[in-house]
Protein backbone atom coordinates (compact mmCIF):
# COMPACT_ATOMS: atom_id res chain seq x y z
CA UNK A 1 0.00 0.00 0.00
CA UNK A 2 2.94 2.33 0.62
CA UNK A 3 3.72 2.28 -3.08
CA UNK A 4 0.30 3.52 -4.14
CA UNK A 5 0.22 7.12 -5.42
CA UNK A 6 -1.32 9.63 -3.02
CA UNK A 7 -3.90 10.59 -5.68
CA UNK A 8 -5.12 6.99 -5.82
CA UNK A 9 -5.36 6.73 -2.02
CA UNK A 10 -7.42 9.94 -1.98
CA UNK A 11 -9.77 8.55 -4.64
CA UNK A 12 -10.21 5.29 -2.73
CA UNK A 13 -10.91 7.04 0.58
CA UNK A 14 -13.81 8.98 -0.94
CA UNK A 15 -15.60 5.71 -1.76
CA UNK A 16 -15.73 4.16 1.71
CA UNK A 17 -18.09 4.79 4.62
CA UNK A 18 -17.16 7.15 7.41
CA UNK A 19 -16.57 4.29 9.86
CA UNK A 20 -13.92 2.82 7.55
CA UNK A 21 -12.43 6.24 6.88
CA UNK A 22 -11.98 6.64 10.62
CA UNK A 23 -10.22 3.27 10.79
CA UNK A 24 -7.97 4.26 7.90
CA UNK A 25 -6.98 7.44 9.73
CA UNK A 26 -5.14 5.29 12.30
CA UNK A 27 -3.03 3.37 9.79
CA UNK A 28 -0.25 5.89 9.31
CA UNK A 29 0.53 9.58 9.32
CA UNK A 30 0.08 9.74 5.55
CA UNK A 31 -3.33 8.07 5.69
CA UNK A 32 -4.36 10.40 8.49
CA UNK A 33 -3.47 13.43 6.39
CA UNK A 34 -5.58 11.99 3.55
CA UNK A 35 -8.62 11.08 5.68
CA UNK A 36 -8.87 14.10 7.99
CA UNK A 37 -10.52 16.33 5.36
CA UNK A 38 -13.15 13.61 4.79
CA UNK A 39 -13.86 13.20 8.49
CA UNK A 40 -14.16 16.88 9.29
CA UNK A 41 -15.14 18.57 6.03
CA UNK A 42 -18.81 18.75 7.11
CA UNK A 43 -19.63 19.41 10.75
CA UNK A 44 -22.87 19.95 12.64
CA UNK A 45 -22.60 21.53 16.08
CA UNK A 46 -25.54 21.85 18.44
CA UNK A 47 -25.14 24.60 21.00
CA UNK A 48 -27.05 25.88 23.95
CA UNK A 49 -26.45 28.93 26.09
CA UNK A 50 -22.73 28.98 26.88
CA UNK A 51 -23.39 28.55 30.57
CA UNK A 52 -25.34 25.40 29.71
CA UNK A 53 -23.78 22.99 27.20
CA UNK A 54 -23.32 22.13 23.54
CA UNK A 55 -22.85 19.04 21.45
CA UNK A 56 -21.15 18.32 18.11
CA UNK A 57 -21.95 15.87 15.35
CA UNK A 58 -21.35 15.21 11.66
CA UNK A 59 -23.40 17.08 9.12
CA UNK A 60 -23.83 14.06 6.84
CA UNK A 61 -27.34 12.79 7.65
CA UNK A 62 -26.54 9.30 6.33
CA UNK A 63 -23.83 8.86 8.96
CA UNK A 64 -25.60 10.57 11.87
CA UNK A 65 -25.91 7.25 13.75
CA UNK A 66 -22.32 6.19 13.09
CA UNK A 67 -21.02 4.96 16.50
CA UNK A 68 -17.38 5.41 15.53
CA UNK A 69 -16.12 8.98 15.19
CA UNK A 70 -13.33 11.03 16.70
CA UNK A 71 -12.81 11.22 20.46
CA UNK A 72 -14.23 14.67 20.99
CA UNK A 73 -17.38 13.70 19.14
CA UNK A 74 -18.17 10.22 20.35
CA UNK A 75 -18.24 11.13 24.03
CA UNK A 76 -21.80 11.01 25.35
CA UNK A 77 -21.12 13.95 27.66
CA UNK A 78 -21.89 17.38 26.21
CA UNK A 79 -19.17 19.87 25.37
CA UNK A 80 -19.11 23.64 25.71
CA UNK A 81 -18.63 25.83 22.66
CA UNK A 82 -15.41 27.20 24.24
CA UNK A 83 -14.24 23.57 24.46
CA UNK A 84 -14.82 23.21 20.74
CA UNK A 85 -12.77 26.39 20.27
CA UNK A 86 -9.96 24.92 22.40
CA UNK A 87 -10.06 21.74 20.33
CA UNK A 88 -9.71 23.70 17.09
CA UNK A 89 -6.77 25.63 18.49
CA UNK A 90 -5.11 22.42 19.63
CA UNK A 91 -5.72 20.70 16.29
CA UNK A 92 -5.15 23.22 13.49
CA UNK A 93 -4.94 20.34 10.99
CA UNK A 94 -8.54 19.41 11.82
CA UNK A 95 -9.66 23.05 11.78
CA UNK A 96 -8.16 23.46 8.32
CA UNK A 97 -10.26 20.53 7.04
CA UNK A 98 -13.66 22.04 7.91
CA UNK A 99 -15.41 23.41 4.83
CA UNK A 100 -19.06 23.31 5.97
CA UNK A 101 -20.38 24.05 9.45
CA UNK A 102 -23.98 23.92 10.67
CA UNK A 103 -24.31 25.62 14.04
CA UNK A 104 -27.67 25.08 15.72
CA UNK A 105 -28.84 26.59 18.96
CA UNK A 106 -30.97 24.02 20.72
CA UNK A 107 -34.74 24.55 20.58
CA UNK A 108 -34.89 23.57 24.25
CA UNK A 109 -34.52 27.23 25.12
CA UNK A 110 -37.78 29.12 25.41
CA UNK A 111 -37.03 31.89 22.92
CA UNK A 112 -34.56 31.09 20.16
CA UNK A 113 -33.89 34.75 19.43
CA UNK A 114 -33.92 35.98 23.04
CA UNK A 115 -30.67 37.75 23.94
CA UNK A 116 -30.64 36.00 27.33
CA UNK A 117 -29.98 32.73 25.49
CA UNK A 118 -27.50 34.17 23.01
CA UNK A 119 -24.09 32.97 22.01
CA UNK A 120 -21.29 35.32 23.06
CA UNK A 121 -20.09 37.30 20.06
CA UNK A 122 -16.39 36.99 20.84
CA UNK A 123 -16.64 33.21 21.16
CA UNK A 124 -18.50 32.98 17.85
CA UNK A 125 -15.90 35.07 16.02
CA UNK A 126 -13.02 33.11 17.54
CA UNK A 127 -14.55 29.79 16.50
CA UNK A 128 -15.25 30.88 12.92
CA UNK A 129 -11.83 32.48 12.51
CA UNK A 130 -10.20 29.19 13.53
CA UNK A 131 -11.61 27.61 10.36
CA UNK A 132 -9.51 28.92 7.45
CA UNK A 133 -11.17 26.66 4.83
CA UNK A 134 -14.75 27.36 5.93
CA UNK A 135 -16.88 28.08 2.86
CA UNK A 136 -20.45 27.18 3.87
CA UNK A 137 -22.01 28.24 7.17
CA UNK A 138 -25.52 27.50 8.41
CA UNK A 139 -26.74 29.24 11.57
CA UNK A 140 -29.98 27.81 12.97
CA UNK A 141 -31.74 29.66 15.79
CA UNK A 142 -28.44 31.36 16.61
CA UNK A 143 -28.39 34.84 18.10
CA UNK A 144 -25.26 36.66 19.18
CA UNK A 145 -25.13 38.86 22.25
CA UNK A 146 -22.71 40.68 24.49
CA UNK A 147 -20.67 43.70 23.54
CA UNK A 148 -19.01 43.89 20.16
CA UNK A 149 -15.28 44.57 20.25
CA UNK A 150 -14.21 46.71 17.26
CA UNK A 151 -10.70 45.27 17.55
CA UNK A 152 -11.97 41.73 17.01
CA UNK A 153 -11.33 40.50 13.47
CA UNK A 154 -14.43 39.80 11.40
CA UNK A 155 -14.86 36.50 9.55
CA UNK A 156 -12.94 36.96 6.29
CA UNK A 157 -15.26 35.38 3.69
CA UNK A 158 -18.11 32.89 3.41
CA UNK A 159 -19.26 31.47 0.08
CA UNK A 160 -22.71 30.48 1.33
CA UNK A 161 -24.28 31.84 4.52
CA UNK A 162 -27.69 30.56 5.68
CA UNK A 163 -29.53 32.05 8.64
CA UNK A 164 -32.50 29.93 9.68
CA UNK A 165 -35.11 30.47 12.37
CA UNK A 166 -37.64 27.60 12.18
CA UNK A 167 -39.27 28.46 15.50
CA UNK A 168 -42.38 30.61 15.74
CA UNK A 169 -40.62 33.32 17.75
CA UNK A 170 -39.83 36.59 16.05
CA UNK A 171 -36.44 38.26 16.09
CA UNK A 172 -35.55 41.83 16.74
CA UNK A 173 -33.97 43.66 13.79
CA UNK A 174 -30.83 44.03 15.92
CA UNK A 175 -30.46 40.24 16.16
CA UNK A 176 -30.41 39.78 12.39
CA UNK A 177 -28.12 42.73 11.67
CA UNK A 178 -25.65 41.61 14.36
CA UNK A 179 -25.30 38.22 12.68
CA UNK A 180 -24.94 39.70 9.21
CA UNK A 181 -22.39 42.21 10.47
CA UNK A 182 -19.90 39.55 11.62
CA UNK A 183 -18.60 38.90 8.10
CA UNK A 184 -16.35 40.84 5.76
CA UNK A 185 -17.67 39.17 2.64
CA UNK A 186 -20.51 36.78 1.68
CA UNK A 187 -21.20 35.53 -1.83
CA UNK A 188 -24.62 33.90 -1.28
CA UNK A 189 -27.03 34.72 1.55
CA UNK A 190 -30.13 32.71 2.52
CA UNK A 191 -32.68 33.93 5.07
CA UNK A 192 -35.09 31.13 5.94
CA UNK A 193 -38.09 31.29 8.26
CA UNK A 194 -37.02 34.58 9.78
CA UNK A 195 -39.72 36.71 11.34
CA UNK A 196 -38.73 40.23 12.37
CA UNK A 197 -40.51 42.34 14.92
CA UNK A 198 -41.81 45.68 13.69
CA UNK A 199 -38.78 47.93 13.33
CA UNK A 200 -39.01 51.20 15.26
CA UNK A 201 -38.69 54.55 13.42
CA UNK A 202 -35.24 54.94 14.99
CA UNK A 203 -33.04 51.94 15.72
CA UNK A 204 -32.26 51.49 19.40
CA UNK A 205 -28.87 53.19 19.80
CA UNK A 206 -28.06 51.24 22.94
CA UNK A 207 -28.69 47.79 21.42
CA UNK A 208 -26.73 48.56 18.22
CA UNK A 209 -23.99 50.78 19.67
CA UNK A 210 -20.62 49.74 18.29
CA UNK A 211 -22.09 47.02 16.09
CA UNK A 212 -21.12 47.15 12.40
CA UNK A 213 -23.76 47.01 9.71
CA UNK A 214 -23.00 44.63 6.82
CA UNK A 215 -20.57 46.27 4.39
CA UNK A 216 -20.51 43.46 1.84
CA UNK A 217 -22.75 42.88 -1.18
CA UNK A 218 -23.75 39.23 -1.87
CA UNK A 219 -24.45 38.24 -5.47
CA UNK A 220 -27.14 35.71 -4.57
CA UNK A 221 -29.99 36.25 -2.11
CA UNK A 222 -32.67 33.77 -1.02
CA UNK A 223 -35.65 34.71 1.16
CA UNK A 224 -37.62 31.57 1.99
CA UNK A 225 -40.66 30.71 4.10
CA UNK A 226 -41.53 34.04 5.66
CA UNK A 227 -44.88 33.50 7.40
CA UNK A 228 -45.35 37.09 8.56
CA UNK A 229 -45.37 40.61 7.07
CA UNK A 230 -42.28 41.36 4.98
CA UNK A 231 -42.00 45.02 5.94
CA UNK A 232 -39.97 44.55 9.17
CA UNK A 233 -37.49 42.13 7.55
CA UNK A 234 -36.97 44.24 4.44
CA UNK A 235 -36.67 47.43 6.53
CA UNK A 236 -33.93 45.83 8.61
CA UNK A 237 -32.03 44.75 5.48
CA UNK A 238 -32.30 48.25 4.04
CA UNK A 239 -30.38 49.62 7.04
CA UNK A 240 -27.22 48.51 5.25
CA UNK A 241 -26.30 50.69 2.28
CA UNK A 242 -24.40 47.93 0.49
CA UNK A 243 -26.20 44.65 1.30
CA UNK A 244 -28.57 44.73 -1.69
CA UNK A 245 -26.67 46.76 -4.26
CA UNK A 246 -25.01 43.92 -6.20
CA UNK A 247 -27.56 41.13 -5.98
CA UNK A 248 -27.66 39.28 -9.29
CA UNK A 249 -30.14 36.52 -8.39
CA UNK A 250 -33.08 36.84 -6.00
CA UNK A 251 -35.18 33.85 -4.95
CA UNK A 252 -38.41 34.27 -2.94
CA UNK A 253 -40.03 30.94 -2.10
CA UNK A 254 -43.09 30.58 0.14
CA UNK A 255 -43.18 34.35 0.47
CA UNK A 256 -46.27 36.52 0.01
CA UNK A 257 -46.13 40.26 -0.51
CA UNK A 258 -49.21 41.94 0.92
CA UNK A 259 -50.55 45.45 0.35
CA UNK A 260 -48.82 46.68 3.52
CA UNK A 261 -45.47 45.56 2.08
CA UNK A 262 -45.75 47.39 -1.26
CA UNK A 263 -43.65 50.42 -0.35
CA UNK A 264 -40.76 48.56 1.31
CA UNK A 265 -40.80 45.89 -1.42
CA UNK A 266 -40.41 48.64 -3.99
CA UNK A 267 -37.44 50.10 -2.10
CA UNK A 268 -35.86 46.64 -1.86
CA UNK A 269 -36.19 46.11 -5.63
CA UNK A 270 -34.84 49.60 -6.29
CA UNK A 271 -31.62 48.67 -4.48
CA UNK A 272 -31.14 45.71 -6.87
CA UNK A 273 -32.35 47.35 -10.08
CA UNK A 274 -28.88 47.90 -11.55
CA UNK A 275 -27.65 44.32 -10.99
CA UNK A 276 -30.54 41.80 -10.82
CA UNK A 277 -30.56 39.32 -13.73
CA UNK A 278 -32.52 36.39 -12.22
CA UNK A 279 -35.71 36.73 -10.17
CA UNK A 280 -37.96 34.10 -8.59
CA UNK A 281 -41.08 36.04 -7.77
CA UNK A 282 -42.99 35.72 -4.47
CA UNK A 283 -45.98 33.39 -4.36
CA UNK A 284 -48.28 36.42 -4.25
CA UNK A 285 -47.81 39.97 -5.50
CA UNK A 286 -50.36 42.80 -5.33
CA UNK A 287 -51.60 43.87 -8.75
CA UNK A 288 -49.96 47.28 -8.54
CA UNK A 289 -46.56 45.57 -8.20
CA UNK A 290 -47.27 43.12 -11.01
CA UNK A 291 -47.96 46.05 -13.35
CA UNK A 292 -44.66 47.85 -12.66
CA UNK A 293 -42.18 45.33 -11.26
CA UNK A 294 -40.41 44.16 -14.43
CA UNK A 295 -40.05 47.71 -15.75
CA UNK A 296 -37.99 48.50 -12.63
CA UNK A 297 -35.46 45.77 -13.45
CA UNK A 298 -33.81 46.82 -16.71
CA UNK A 299 -31.09 44.14 -16.58
CA UNK A 300 -33.37 41.21 -15.73
CA UNK A 301 -32.81 38.22 -18.03
CA UNK A 302 -34.78 35.42 -16.33
CA UNK A 303 -38.18 35.52 -14.63
CA UNK A 304 -39.18 32.47 -12.57
CA UNK A 305 -42.84 32.11 -11.54
CA UNK A 306 -43.85 29.36 -9.12
CA UNK A 307 -47.41 27.93 -9.06
CA UNK A 308 -48.52 25.82 -6.10
CA UNK A 309 -51.45 23.44 -6.29
CA UNK A 310 -53.16 24.87 -3.18
CA UNK A 311 -52.90 28.56 -4.08
CA UNK A 312 -52.99 29.22 -7.80
CA UNK A 313 -52.35 32.93 -8.09
CA UNK A 314 -52.89 33.82 -11.73
CA UNK A 315 -49.54 35.14 -13.08
CA UNK A 316 -51.14 36.43 -16.31
CA UNK A 317 -50.91 40.05 -15.19
CA UNK A 318 -47.19 39.74 -14.42
CA UNK A 319 -46.47 37.72 -17.58
CA UNK A 320 -48.22 40.31 -19.72
CA UNK A 321 -45.59 42.87 -18.71
CA UNK A 322 -42.62 40.74 -19.84
CA UNK A 323 -42.63 42.39 -23.27
CA UNK A 324 -41.93 45.75 -21.63
CA UNK A 325 -38.49 44.51 -20.62
CA UNK A 326 -36.49 43.71 -23.78
CA UNK A 327 -33.64 42.05 -21.84
CA UNK A 328 -35.78 39.18 -20.53
CA UNK A 329 -34.88 36.06 -22.51
CA UNK A 330 -36.19 33.27 -20.26
CA UNK A 331 -39.50 32.73 -18.50
CA UNK A 332 -39.76 29.73 -16.17
CA UNK A 333 -43.16 28.42 -15.08
CA UNK A 334 -42.78 25.94 -12.22
CA UNK A 335 -45.74 23.80 -11.15
CA UNK A 336 -45.40 22.30 -7.68
CA UNK A 337 -47.59 19.25 -7.05
CA UNK A 338 -48.48 17.43 -3.82
CA UNK A 339 -47.58 13.80 -3.39
CA UNK A 340 -50.17 13.22 -0.69
CA UNK A 341 -53.27 13.80 -2.85
CA UNK A 342 -53.85 10.73 -5.04
CA UNK A 343 -56.65 11.04 -7.59
CA UNK A 344 -56.60 14.84 -7.59
CA UNK A 345 -54.46 15.37 -10.68
CA UNK A 346 -57.32 15.37 -13.20
CA UNK A 347 -59.46 17.72 -11.12
CA UNK A 348 -56.58 20.14 -10.60
CA UNK A 349 -55.82 20.13 -14.32
CA UNK A 350 -59.43 20.96 -15.15
CA UNK A 351 -59.44 23.80 -12.63
CA UNK A 352 -56.26 25.26 -14.15
CA UNK A 353 -57.53 24.99 -17.75
CA UNK A 354 -59.11 28.46 -17.71
CA UNK A 355 -55.75 30.03 -16.87
CA UNK A 356 -53.55 27.93 -19.15
CA UNK A 357 -55.03 29.23 -22.41
CA UNK A 358 -54.44 32.83 -21.35
CA UNK A 359 -50.85 32.03 -20.31
CA UNK A 360 -50.22 30.39 -23.68
CA UNK A 361 -51.49 33.46 -25.54
CA UNK A 362 -49.11 35.68 -23.59
CA UNK A 363 -46.11 33.37 -23.89
CA UNK A 364 -46.67 32.78 -27.59
CA UNK A 365 -46.84 36.49 -28.32
CA UNK A 366 -43.67 37.12 -26.31
CA UNK A 367 -41.63 34.11 -27.51
CA UNK A 368 -42.14 34.92 -31.17
CA UNK A 369 -40.79 38.48 -30.84
CA UNK A 370 -37.21 37.28 -30.54
CA UNK A 371 -35.62 34.01 -31.63
CA UNK A 372 -33.50 33.96 -28.46
CA UNK A 373 -36.48 33.99 -26.11
CA UNK A 374 -37.28 30.72 -24.38
CA UNK A 375 -39.93 29.30 -22.08
CA UNK A 376 -39.17 26.56 -19.57
CA UNK A 377 -41.97 24.58 -17.97
CA UNK A 378 -40.93 22.71 -14.81
CA UNK A 379 -42.91 20.12 -12.83
CA UNK A 380 -41.71 19.82 -9.25
CA UNK A 381 -42.87 18.31 -5.99
CA UNK A 382 -44.25 20.32 -3.08
CA UNK A 383 -43.01 17.86 -0.45
CA UNK A 384 -40.03 15.65 0.26
CA UNK A 385 -41.05 12.55 -1.68
CA UNK A 386 -40.28 8.91 -1.17
CA UNK A 387 -39.41 6.73 -4.14
CA UNK A 388 -42.81 5.05 -3.84
CA UNK A 389 -44.44 8.43 -4.59
CA UNK A 390 -42.85 8.76 -8.03
CA UNK A 391 -45.74 7.03 -9.86
CA UNK A 392 -48.14 9.49 -8.22
CA UNK A 393 -45.97 12.37 -9.36
CA UNK A 394 -45.99 10.91 -12.87
CA UNK A 395 -49.80 10.97 -12.73
CA UNK A 396 -49.76 14.72 -12.22
CA UNK A 397 -47.20 15.24 -14.98
CA UNK A 398 -49.23 13.19 -17.47
CA UNK A 399 -52.29 15.37 -16.89
CA UNK A 400 -50.31 18.60 -17.30
CA UNK A 401 -47.86 17.62 -20.05
CA UNK A 402 -50.36 18.50 -22.79
CA UNK A 403 -50.32 22.19 -21.87
CA UNK A 404 -49.58 24.82 -24.50
CA UNK A 405 -50.41 22.78 -27.64
CA UNK A 406 -49.91 25.77 -29.96
CA UNK A 407 -46.41 26.32 -28.64
CA UNK A 408 -45.62 22.66 -29.24
CA UNK A 409 -47.08 22.73 -32.73
CA UNK A 410 -44.81 25.61 -33.63
CA UNK A 411 -41.82 23.69 -32.29
CA UNK A 412 -41.27 26.14 -29.46
CA UNK A 413 -41.63 23.58 -26.67
CA UNK A 414 -39.83 20.29 -26.41
CA UNK A 415 -40.14 17.71 -23.66
CA UNK A 416 -37.03 16.71 -21.74
CA UNK A 417 -36.83 14.07 -19.03
CA UNK A 418 -34.32 14.78 -16.26
CA UNK A 419 -34.28 12.19 -13.45
CA UNK A 420 -33.17 13.57 -10.11
CA UNK A 421 -32.04 10.45 -8.28
CA UNK A 422 -31.81 12.18 -4.93
CA UNK A 423 -35.43 13.25 -4.80
CA UNK A 424 -37.79 12.70 -7.66
CA UNK A 425 -38.20 12.65 -11.41
CA UNK A 426 -38.43 16.12 -12.90
CA UNK A 427 -39.85 16.85 -16.33
CA UNK A 428 -38.80 19.98 -18.17
CA UNK A 429 -40.18 21.48 -21.35
CA UNK A 430 -37.65 23.75 -22.97
CA UNK A 431 -37.91 26.25 -25.78
CA UNK A 432 -34.70 25.65 -27.74
CA UNK A 433 -35.00 28.21 -30.49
Amino acid sequence: MDTLPVELLCAISTRVCKKDVFACSSVSQLWRQITLPLLFSNLRIQVRKEEILSRGSFLDETDSDDPVTLDWHRSKSHILLPSFLAFLRHRPDVAASVRSLALTQSDEVSLAWDTTTSTHTETMLLVLNQLPSLANLKLVNVVVGGNYQPSRELVRHIDDLSIICPSADQSSPESLMRLLGLFRSVSALSLIGIGIEEIPPVMDNVSMAGWPLPQYAPKHLEIIYIDCPLKPLFSAMLLSRTLLQRVESLKMDEVECEDSDIDVFGRLIAQMSSSLVYFEAPDFLPEVLQDTLLARLPKLETLHVRLRYHCYSDPARLLSTVRRNPNIRTVILEFQFPYAMPGKAKTMRQEAAQFITAWEDILLAWATTNSQNRVILVFDNDDEPHERDWPLFDEYVLHYADMFPRLREKGILKLKLNPDEARHIQFTLCHLR
